[in-house]
Parts: structure tokens; C-alpha cells; sequence
């Protein structure tokens, strides 16, 4: 069984993981698969002290929505 591949991040004082994520992602549909790796976060305040590890998970790259173009 492969194990998931992870990038740790230490927290600045007053991180948001929600900022944390869209700063590594690139998108904030994540969030629920981050809180999954790391359950503790889920206890905390939303804003974050210094030096916590969060772990985010290597995910796949979003599909794309098919363009619908009306007059085309």
C-alpha cells in the first residue's frame, strides 16, 4: 500500500488555514480533504499560532467544466 505524499508547512503567527491552503493550492474546494489529513486543526481557532505543522496532501489537479457556448 502506497502512502500519500504530503508537503508539511510550519504556521506563522495568525495563519488561516483556509489562507494556507489557497496559497499552496491554488483553490479553496480542498479545504475538507485538509482538515481529513490533519483532524487536530478542527479543534483549533480559526486563526492559527506559530509553529504548527499542517500536512497538505498531494491531490489531483481539478477537472476542468466544459464550455458551453451559446452562439458558436
Amino acid at each position: 500500500m502506497t502512502r500519500p505524499i504530503f508537503k508539511r508547512v510550519i504556521t506563522r503567527d495568525g495563519d488561516v488555514l483556509d489562507d494556507l491552503v489557497w496559497r499552496h493550492y491554488g483553490r479553496s474546494d480542498v479545504l475538507t480533504a485538509v482538515l481529513e489529513a490533519n483532524p487536530q486543526l478542527a479543534q483549533l481557532p480559526p486563526v492559527l499560532v506559530a509553529g504548527l505543522v499542517v500536512e497538505l496532501p498531494d491531490l489531483p489537479l481539478p477537472t476542468e467544466a466544459p464550455v458551453i457556448r451559446l452562439w458558436s
